[in-house]
């Protein structure tokens, strides 16, 4: 992991009611920081109190450790309270979040220490959030307090296409009002489909696709929109917990990751219920495929997983750990390899993806990319060796199936397969133009486990090849170039959970290409 260097002062910005906090690190080159410095902007209105949290990287502040606030000389009475710990198995002893309730609080810098003979976080602290004060953190603090390290940089002349996008796509798909605009159909009878009146754009986990831009850039517009969509999420569960916008039950739309990052900065019960609520849902997919099941995708299991990985971040408990294993064992046991050294894939009844009634077996590289997603999380919280090696096979079976090429406008572009057969099969329909589509989460699974086979020091050339060709493939389409895209702050695209699927699974992405 990067290692915090030096002092940096985070843009203050002033809201009012809110206090904004600054967080300078303070560190040395060989010594983790084990003090922030922080600034607090002047506030309306009189309380004796203040709350803030404290979003913490893993493997940073361990449970022996207290903390000490002080202010202009003199040290602050607090209480806290860990409401997140980092979960490993067996044990918790990392903190995540931690809420602070501080007395006397003023504007000013503040400092807060952390050392073993300190006082530590004890009990429960309800959270009145009107007086919650809105942390300002620096980037290279963010950047390393979600799962694998993040970065943003527009700017970089070889990937920062891809980060521009992001922060573009984002600006568009956070603006109802200009999605109705732009969006229009042509049927003055059909309505606009917003993210307030549909189902789909939730698609992917909308809420963790805007947190995640917050930690890759620490710009707190990105926080305040993803605490908005995750409370409307909430808001449109019905009595049964099901998304009501949907109209019927459906587990593609069982997303929690957004939610536990939003009960991360804010620690209401209500929130954790409601992901505990989820969290059983998923409890109804079964761990392994059989052939006796009359639907199965890899996308429903990166929901189920996903989901058991959310409810062990949430409590540590072994109830969700043993579902976690059980869902990871199932994976290995129903990996389908061809050969030794070819990777492999989860393979299963065509009928699951359309309504031809086939018995054909198929899977899918884009749907894998979503699992890869939820193997990527549990190898950075546990270093699971096991979790990697899927990864690396998913993306290996890339090299012999399941990508194909096509000429466009004299270049070469390689398309994975929205679905992999494995004989000739008169179902197979290629289109390039919509496949395509997926050329970046494709592409993102792949950097993955280039990553893992370099740390791992094996080979990883092909791979790198294969993945720079998809990553030339999404840059063609996902990237808009010329003045006039430049000029214009916020990206139109169609449909809307697009922004999720290109950007949710590929957080790492411009960190890895960094490496």
């Amino acid at each position: 992991m990067t290692r915090f260097v030096g002092r940096v002062l985070a843009q203050l910005v002033s809201v009012p009611i809110f206090c904004l906090v600054s967080v300078l690190l303070s560190t040395n080159a060989v010594a983790k920081p084990s003090q922030l410095e922080v600034v607090i902007q002047s506030f309306e209105g009189a309380s004796s109190y203040r709350y803030f949290v404290l979003p913490v990287p893993n493997f940073t502040i361990s449970r022996e450790h207290g903390f000490e606030l002080s202010q202009a000389g003199r040290v602050l009475d607090f209480s806290a309270n860990a409401h997140l710990m980092w979960p490993q198995a067996n044990t918790s002893r990392y903190y995540r979040g931690v809420l602070f309730k501080v007395t006397g609080l003023n504007a000013g810098e503040l400092t807060i220490r952390w050392a073993k003979n300190l006082t530590k976080p004890s009990g429960i602290i309800a959270i009145e959030e009107p007086l919650l004060v809105e942390a300002e953190f620096t980037d290279e603090w963010l950047n390393m307090a979600l799962y694998s390290p993040v970065i943003y940089n527009a700017n970089n002349i070889d990937w920062g296409w891809f980060d521009n996008a992001y922060w573009r796509y984002a600006s568009y798909s956070a603006d109802e009002v200009l999605i109705g605009e732009l969006s229009k159909p042509k049927d003055p009878a059909k309505k606009t489909t917003l993210p307030s009146n549909s189902a789909a754009p939730w698609l992917y986990d909308r809420p963790y696709t805007f947190y995640q831009l917050y930690f890759k850039t620490a710009d707190r517009r990105w926080k305040t929109t993803a605490h908005q969509q995750a409370q409307f999420f909430i808001s449109q569960l019905d009595k049964n917990g099901d998304f009501a916008l949907k109209g019927s039950a459906d587990l593609k739309y069982m997303l929690s990751a957004g939610l536990l990052i939003d009960y991360l900065f804010y620690p209401h019960q209500s929130t954790k219920l409601v992901i505990e609520e989820i969290a059983a849902k998923g409890l109804s997919w079964p761990a392994r495929y059989s052939s006796n099941l009359g639907f199965w995708t890899e996308r429903h299991l990166s929901v189920a997983l996903g989901l058991a990985l959310n409810h062990w971040e949430l409590d540590g408990s072994e109830q969700a750990y043993k579902r976690l294993e059980l869902l990871l064992a199932g994976i290995r046991d129903n990996l389908w390899v061809s050969m030794p050294g070819r990777g492999g894939c989860l393979k299963h009844s065509l009928k699951s993806h359309s309504a031809k009634n086939s018995k054909e077996q198929v899977c899918s590289p884009w749907m894998s990319a979503l699992v890869a997603e939820q193997l990527w999380r549990y190898f950075w919280m546990t270093k699971d060796q096991q979790a990697a090696e899927l990864i690396v096979d998913f993306a290996e079976m890339l090299l012999h199936q399941g990508v194909y090429k096509v000429d466009s406008k004299g270049k070469t572009l390689y398309i994975p397969d929205y679905l992999v057969f494995f004989k000739e099969s008169i179902f197979q329909d290629r289109n390039s133009w919509t496949e395509r589509q997926h050329a970046c989460d494709v592409a993102g699974m792949v950097y993955k486990a280039v990553y893992l086979k370099r740390e791992g020091g094996q080979d990883e050339f092909l791979l790198e090849l294969l993945a720079q060709e998809l990553l030339n493939t999404c840059n063609g389409t996902m990237d808009k170039k010329g003045k006039t895209a430049a000029s214009k702050p916020a990206w139109g695209l169609k449909p809307l959970r697009k922004f999720n699927w290109w950007f949710a699974s590929n957080g790492s992405l411009t960190w890895m290409l960094q490496q």
